[in-house]
């Protein structure tokens, strides 16, 4: 008490794992001190692995799981509360994957009382006019193979350099990868993303089947905060705090399909040598737990974009798939018999001499000609594996056009007052120009809408496609 009353007034730091920077004076800061000292005292006696305020960032990944995000330039912000909670503990007894389609209702089976629907806007319910793609993605996967529910997925370079760069090197392969895995997936952006010139949203990495980042979870004047790690609830993500699905990104653009360009954020940040390489997020049902935390519940408020039936880029049917072949990493590269390869003293690859041991497959990481060779090996082996399959090249995979700066724009994260625009407004004008002159000389500035559009779904259009400060508020 005597330390907190000697704190002078104004901006404090405090170093630590709950309170970053606060804006306080004397008198708070020793009720928030006194407060938090007592609240983590059990946890300096030793920490409980139940606490929300212990993370363990050092547990296994399961085999399943295509890879981990690893950003190096991040800033985490986590705001500390004392209001007590209890929450309920669920098992879960089923693997099965049921399609919800989008609806402004909930369940009347459950207990509780929010039966908010899962979105506020009605665009989010309504079907997309975003192209349709049909095009194959890859996974590295053992010999278990689960639904790919909350993973992550790549192209084939993308596959290959995972593997090149994370697996191989190990003896025994990490996480006991034997396979690569072919899904025909079929994707459609959601309306909101669609509008903003995307196909894709930003890629999620996937651990145990939690969503772990980059989430947005805060602003400054430069723009916005990303964190890593699952979101929680102590992210402030303004205007989308207390919705249904929590985070910014699912609230505003619904369950999208993510991809990034290896090479580029959010990861890896830095040259590969694979050429082409993508990564891609698949997100199914209840995207923010651990897959041990997949409760009926959880399903049903967050359904994710997992859908049985062509997608209709609707929030929560942005993506389907269906199983379309494998092969193995040792018919790939030429091993006969793993085990007494290992036994033997082999080794596929070995980071600090870019070689192998005994065996020269994998050799030269950084040789994009070689990397290229590996890529035409592993294409042509699928063909040879399923000659009735529909080849590659007639499913062309579509760009990844993730606009990071474009993606961020959030107008929903700041308090705005509907407002229907009338003459005189700034926002008419554009409107009506929109309406009359835009849409007929540039239609494809205008997606989704067509020259017998309302004013207000015009008026509304320019509201969530325009930068922030526009003149056009939403309409009412």
């Amino acid at each position: 008490r005597e330390f907190c009353a000697s704190l002078p007034t104004g901006r404090q730091k405090y170093v630590g794992n709950v309170v970053e920077e606060m804006r306080i004076d004397a008198r708070h800061s020793c009720l928030i001190l006194f407060a938090y000292l007592t609240a983590a005292e059990p946890r300096l006696r030793g920490s409980d692995p139940g606490d929300p305020f212990v993370s363990d960032n050092n547990s296994a990944e399961p085999a399943e799981l295509f890879t981990t995000f690893r950003p190096t330039t991040f800033t985490r912000t986590t705001t500390m509360s004392f209001t007590s909670t209890t929450t309920s503990n669920f098992t879960i007894t089923t693997s099965t994957y049921t399609s919800i389609t989008a609806t402004r209702t909930t369940s009347t089976t459950t207990s509780t009382k929010d039966t908010r629907p899962i979105w506020s806007d009605d665009i989010m319910f309504q079907e997309s006019s975003a192209p349709l793609f049909t095009f194959y993605m890859y996974r590295a996967v053992s010999d278990k193979v689960y639904p790919p529910m909350n993973v992550n997925a790549a192209n084939l370079p993308g596959v290959l350099w995972y593997l090149h760069n994370e697996v191989v090197e190990r003896t025994p392969r990490k996480f006991g990868i034997t396979k690569i895995i072919r899904l025909k997936v079929q994707t459609r952006a959601p309306q909101t993303l669609w509008e903003k010139g995307m196909n894709f949203g930003v890629r999620f990495a996937f651990d145990k089947g939690q969503a772990t980042g980059p989430f947005e979870c805060g602003r400054d004047k430069y723009g916005p905060k990303l964190c890593q790690g699952p979101f929680n609830s102590s992210f402030d993500v303004g205007m989308h705090n207390g919705s249904v699905v929590g985070a910014f990104e699912w609230d505003t653009y619904g369950y999208f399909v993510g991809c990034n360009k290896l090479g580029h954020f959010p990861f890896p940040n830095y040259k590969i040598y694979y050429p082409g390489a993508v990564w891609w997020s698949l997100p199914g049902p209840c995207p923010s737990k651990n897959y041990t935390q997949w409760t009926d519940w959880c399903k049903e408020r967050e359904p994710g974009g997992y859908c049985d039936q062509t997608p209709t880029g609707q929030g929560n049917c942005t993506w389907t798939y269906e199983d379309a072949g494998e092969i193995t990493i040792d018919e790939l590269s030429g091993i006969r018999n793993y085990t007494e390869f290992v036994e033997s003293g082999r080794k596929e690859y070995m980071r600090g001499p870019d070689r192998g041991k005994g065996w020269t497959w994998w050799d030269s990481k950084r040789d994009e000609l070689a990397n290229e060779w590996r890529i035409m090996l592993a294409q042509e082996l699928f063909a040879k594996k399923y000659p009735d399959s529909t080849p590659e090249s007639e499913l062309p995979e579509p760009e990844c056009d993730f606009k990071q700066t474009k993606f961020y724009e959030d107008k929903g994260y700041y308090s705005v007052e509907c407002r229907t625009a009338v003459r005189g407004d700034p926002c008419y004008n554009d409107v009506m120009w929109a309406m009359k002159t835009g849409i007929k000389q540039h239609p494809e500035w205008y997606r989704g809408l067509s020259p017998d559009a309302s004013f207000e779904e015009f008026q509304a259009y320019l509201y969530r496609t325009s930068p922030v400060g526009h003149s056009c508020p939403p309409p009412c």
